[in-house]
């Protein structure tokens, strides 16, 4: 048992909780973890991981969630004419995200149920630049290798991939951490809560984004 001196220390010492906890932890003494966590919030700085195959499982549920796992740019699955874009296939390279995908489909006008013009198949890579902004984890930049020759095709494609592609290839850290953490509650016993998370910069590594941050957390 340690003597009670001990502990006056500890309590009576300037609250560097992430240097406190690692020390108590070994000594089993997790009452006076969460004592100590009571009293003041709980800031910590590190850096998580977000591979390649998460921001595309991400993208495929956000855009490609139709039973045929296309995204249509015109018509549906039941026009003659349609134009739709399907397969996405999500990397990283460099410092970049590359987005392969196909387009495929047939463009023209509608008559007497068939489509009088031209059957598309391309296949185009976009090229991001992964970006943090707030507690988000995005893409900005977006740069297009090639499009359609038909002007007519790359007035429905190119916004969908400048925009709308994008804007779908992003992930809400705090919503993350914070459900987490909710999951963590029900095994600890202690509600942590998430007070504030500040992203501050996200580079490649490998197949993943990886995201520096600080955050403060509260437990109840």
């Amino acid at each position: 048992m340690e003597p009670t001196w001990f502990y006056e220390r500890i309590l009576n010492s300037e609250p560097k909780l992430s240097l406190m906890v690692d020390a108590l932890i070994p000594l089993r003494k997790l009452w006076l973890v969460s004592f100590l966590l009571l009293l003041s919030p709980l800031a910590y700085a590190g850096q998580f991981k977000v591979s390649s195959s998460a921001l595309e499982r991400t993208l495929k549920m956000r855009l490609f969630n139709a039973p045929d796992g296309r995204y249509y740019l015109r018509g549906d699955p039941h026009s003659a004419c349609n134009l739709y874009v399907e397969n996405p296939q999500l990397a990283l390279s460099g410092d970049r995200v590359l987005v392969r995908l196909h387009t495929a489909g047939f463009y023209g006008k509608q008559i007497a149920g068939h489509c009088m013009g031209f059957p598309v198949s391309m296949n185009t890579t976009i090229s991001l630049a992964p970006v943090v902004q707030g507690e988000v984890v995005g893409v900005a930049d977006a740069r297009i290798d090639r499009l359609s020759e038909s002007s007519e095709v790359n007035f429905l494609l190119s916004p969908f991939l400048n925009h709308k592609l994008p804007a779908n290839i992003q992930i809400n850290a705090a919503t993350m951490l914070r459900d987490t953490l909710r999951n963590s509650t029900q095994s600890s016993g202690y509600p942590v809560t998430l007070e504030r998370l500040e992203l501050h910069t996200v580079h490649t590594l490998g197949n993943y984004l990886i995201i520096e941050y600080d955050t403060d957390m509260r437990v109840d």
